[in-house]
């Protein structure tokens, strides 16, 4: 790869998630309301400030409406938009590693007895 192709990739901002348009779920929601209780507890907000932001939070459709209330806030802002699915461990597969424990005794006895 050449060097200024190198450093032009270094260059760009990196994305901070989700485009802002995309529509915002309860969850969103919900860690933003928090995020701003926290904020006021720690006194950056006052009450009726707090009380509008929780508001426009509730109301809001959108990510960037989410991150548009915190943006002027010091600190890490929550993980806003879709999480991607975790991977349910197949329970299956559990079973199978659980009780393939007497699979290597059997196959050695197995061998022994196939070749006496």
């Amino acid at each position: 790869m050449c060097h200024s192709h190198r450093r032009q990739r270094e260059r760009r901002p990196r994305s901070r998630g989700w485009p802002d348009e995309t529509r915002a779920a309860d969850a969103d929601r919900d860690a933003a309301v928090d995020a701003l209780r926290d904020h006021a507890a720690a006194g950056r907000l006052e009450s009726d400030e707090l009380d509008e932001r929780l508001e426009t939070a509730l109301r809001a459709r959108t990510l960037g409406e989410l991150r548009a209330l915190l943006a002027d806030l010091p600190g890490a802002s929550p993980s806003l938009g879709p999480h991607p699915a975790r991977r349910e461990r197949s329970h299956a597969r559990g079973a199978i590693y659980a009780n393939a424990w007497w699979a290597v005794p059997l196959g050695v006895w197995g061998a022994l007895s196939i070749v006496h």
